[in-house]
């Protein structure tokens, strides 16, 4: 949930409402495409990620050491 909230305040940067208003609809929906595209690269990374075992391992190493733990 914390990826898309990121990906809607990057969206909101990006694009400010006022100028989404005066696209219109076109605009919502090419915001809306991007959010969903955006989505579905952070899903499918995070899948070929979980889906190989010394990819997760050392993605957890990575994750501990960020957080400063030691196994």
């Amino acid at each position: 949930m914390g990826v898309l909230r990121m990906v809607g305040r990057t969206a909101a940067t990006v694009v400010p409402v006022a100028q989404l208003a005066r696209l219109g609809l076109p605009g919502l929906l090419v915001v809306v495409g991007l959010v969903g595209v955006l989505s579905l690269l952070s899903i499918g990374t995070l899948w070929w990620v979980i889906s190989n075992d010394a990819r997760s391992v050392r993605t957890e190493r990575l994750l501990r050491a960020i957080r400063g733990r030691r196994k």
